[in-house]
Formats: C-alpha cells, structure tokens, sequence
C-alpha cells in the first residue's frame, strides 16, 4: 500500500511539473498581448484590494504572487506606503514587460525565493485559476508569511464560463474548462495549509462580445490553459470550431452578443497559529436559517 501511495504521489508531481512547463509556455507567448486583454484580471485586483481597506496590518514586506506584467502595482504601493514589494511571476517575459519601479523576481509560486516567515501580506490575483493543483503554493505561501501575516487572493468559482461549457458539450466530448473549486473546498485547503479564520465572498460578472473571434483571442491573450484530465490531447480542428461558433450563435441575446458569466471568489486567511480554545469557522460553512 505504501508503495502505491509513493508511486500516486509521485505521478502526481510530474502531472504538475509538465502543467508547469506547458503554463510557462503559454504565460512567456502572452506576454506580447495580455495587457490588451486583461480587464478581468485588473477589475479583480480592485475587488480584492477594495476588500483589504479594512485590514489593520503593518506591512514592510509585500508579495505579488503571479504578479505578471504588475498593472495593480501602483494601487497596492499606495494603499500599503511604506512597503517593499516583490513581484514573483514564473513568466520572465512577463516581467520584463512590466515597470521597473519594483523589485521582479523569475519564480514558481511553489518553490518561493523567500525566507520562512518573512512576509507580512501576499498579494496573489487570479493565479489559483490556472495550477492543476493550489496545494504546494498555498503551502509555501504559509511559510513564507509571518505570523500574523495575510493572504489575500482572487480565485474563478466553478460557474465561471457556464455558456462556454454548454456550448461545447454539444460539440465533443471533451473538457474544455478546468473544474474551478468552490468556497467550501477553497476554505478546506487553506485549513489544510495551515491558514486560520479563512473569510471567502463572491462575486459575479459578465461579458458581453459581438465577435466570436475576439471571445476566443481574448482568453488565448491571457494564457489561458487547460489542465482537465479530460482536455482535447490534440490541436482543435477548425471543423470543431465552426460548430462551436454555431453553437454561440445559437445563445446570443436580442442584442447579438455572446454573454460570459465569470464567477470571482475572494478570500482572506492569517498565518496566524490558532490559540488552544478558539474556533475558526468558514463563513461558507454558516447556513441560512
């Protein structure tokens, strides 16, 4: 039994290595265009920042986890005067694209170039989305967080892109789109990690196109990246695509645009070790009466 288990975990790191590689890829060709196509990913950095104006934490040391080419930058300096922020993204052209003015660093969100406990805050928008598996990062994040340290990050809920899924199961048998964890996985994770008194909310958005192609070269501009177990192995055929365009054409509104429904979940988590006695209970685990 201990073998099989060591052989499955094995398997399991290498599935996410070659996701890594195939995401690095992926991350370095986008770097050209992303900023034409990241709307999503900065009206998230203002939802989760907006949601820190009421954390009492002195910060010295802040880090951009997934940083990217750092469009927030400016607002998170302000919001935290005083701090030293480190961008962290795996993506070098990423970086190299972004502006000089922080201190950018080459490195996978699960190995951090980060002493254990030397971060007061990190800051991570709409990076869970694209691992196969949060667990290694949330668990370096804990180490390199002081105690009490914050993390504060935006993540996609499993109804994000609900048409586009509809609209592809009518067109093969394959997953198109990762399974995204909702908020009471989200909160058991992060108990796992080691995080304390997880606060989760959602939100929900959606985007409208006219253009079939836009849709489309919009989430190849952001680097978008498909680890289902059950994802196409091969290249999309352009057969396969005119079925899908048919497919959306069939879902447009009365105004002729194709809506994308995007679920945003956001979550807060202290490092903080819980003292004996106390009690931390997810706000996703508290029912209506």
């Amino acid at each position: 039994m201990r073998r099989a288990k060591q052989g499955g975990c094995r398997l399991s790191r290498a599935l996410n290595a070659s996701h890594a590689r195939r995401l690095r890829r992926a991350h370095a060709r986008a770097a050209e265009h992303f900023s034409s196509a990241d709307f999503l990913h900065r009206e998230s950095h203002a939802r989760l920042l907006d949601r820190l104006q009421w954390i009492n934490l002195p910060v010295s040391l802040l880090a951009d986890l997934g940083a990217g080419q750092l469009a927030g930058a400016d607002t998170l300096r302000e919001r935290f005067t005083g701090a030293r922020l480190i961008a962290i993204d795996h993506a070098l052209p990423m970086l190299l694209a972004a502006p000089a003015a922080s201190l950018r660093v080459v490195a996978e969100a699960d190995q951090l170039p980060l002493p254990d406990a030397s971060v007061d805050l990190a800051f991570s928008n709409l990076l869970l989305p694209y691992l196969r598996d949060p667990t290694p990062v949330l668990a370096e994040t804990r180490r390199a967080l002081r105690q009490p340290g914050l993390f504060a990050f935006s993540t996609l809920g499993p109804d994000s892109f609900a048409e586009l899924r509809q609209a592809w199961a009518g067109v093969d048998d394959y997953t198109h789109f990762p399974p995204f964890p909702d908020m009471p996985t989200l909160g058991g994770l992060l108990g796992n990690a080691g995080f304390a008194e997880p606060v989760l909310d959602v939100d929900k958005l959606t985007v409208s196109y006219t253009d079939f192609d836009r849709l489309f070269n919009d989430l190849a501009a952001v680097g978008s990246a498909n680890h289902s177990t059950g994802r196409n192995p091969g290249l999309t055929g352009r057969g396969v695509l005119t079925r899908l365009r048919q497919a959306l054409d069939l879902m447009r509104d009365r105004d002729g645009q194709i809506t994308v429904g995007i679920q945003l979940i956001f979550g807060l988590a202290w490092s903080a070790e819980l003292q004996r006695g106390d009690v931390a209970i997810p706000l996703t685990d508290i029912g209506r009466r």
